[in-house]
């Protein structure tokens, strides 16, 4: 009987893996939060950097765009990260998460903020059914630049929202296309700061007020800049692929080992 279940396993396996093998590469990732747990306080951190986040204010777990979810519904909801050398990136840097946004009620708010460092920020955008999203990132060579973008997407809807920097140019994607982009000049690295990251929210002094009722999933940040191929590839599940051939690597392991 031992035989036949491990050839059938085998067989599972073989049939599977040609599918596996579109997964996206990992290089670069710094940060994946499935929010897939479904109870408790903590999120992991599958990119095995141990970037594990907590949860500040009352995050409800619910459905996401692919399995869990989390919802954020009032101000001093979000997740925490704290301070990690992975995340002090200094450029080629990506940005990109899943979001249903409700309303951004107190001026604009923040999928990710490291406060003088990098942040993929949202304002409204004067219409009631839109939103703007708009990233920024601070440089040791200057102020904060802020892009014209007129990137638009409907709240109370799923988006895919996901930004890079290489050093030189920022670009801006919503649902795995690039819709705006700029070069910076002069070109710069991104400021180092030792502040926690926070997902869900604006944590810099200034506007610890401000929410955003939205649920989130799968985000992510990487120390490389992801091409567009790369990033549809990230909103069409890309990670989960990856997620799971890790998995099966133990399985298969606890299979030898019976």
């Amino acid at each position: 009987m031992k035989g036949i279940t491990i050839l059938l396993t085998t067989f599972f396996i073989m049939g599977i893996l040609p599918c596996l093998s579109i997964a996206l590469d990992k290089t670069g990732l710094v940060l994946y939060m499935s929010f897939d747990e479904g109870s408790g306080k903590t999120v992991k951190d599958l990119s095995g950097k141990g970037n594990h986040g907590s949860f500040k204010g009352n995050p409800k777990w619910v459905n996401g765009k692919i399995k869990g979810g989390i919802y954020l519904a009032e101000i001093g909801d979000f997740v925490e990260v704290a301070d990690s050398p992975t995340l002090d990136i200094e450029k080629d840097l990506t940005l990109a998460i899943w979001a249903n946004v409700e309303s951004i009620p107190n001026s604009a708010c923040a999928f990710f903020m490291k406060p003088t460092a990098y942040m993929l920020h949202t304002v409204p955008s004067g219409n009631n059914c839109q939103e703007d999203i708009l990233v920024f990132i601070n440089g040791d060579y200057g102020p904060w630049p802020t892009p014209n973008t007129k990137a638009v997407a409907k709240m109370n809807e799923w988006h895919h929202y996901a930004a890079t920097y290489d050093g030189k140019k920022f670009d801006l994607y919503i649902d795995g296309k690039r819709v705006d982009g700029y070069d910076r000049n002069p070109n710069g690295k991104i400021d180092q700061d030792n502040s926690p990251l926070a997902i869900g929210r604006d944590n810099r002094d200034c506007c610890k007020e401000r929410n955003m009722p939205c649920a989130i999933d799968e985000a992510t940040i990487w120390s490389r800049t992801l091409s567009e191929t790369e990033i549809r590839e990230l909103m069409n599940g890309g990670l989960t692929a990856v997620e799971f051939q890790d998995k099966l690597s133990t399985t298969w392991g606890d299979i030898k080992g019976n």
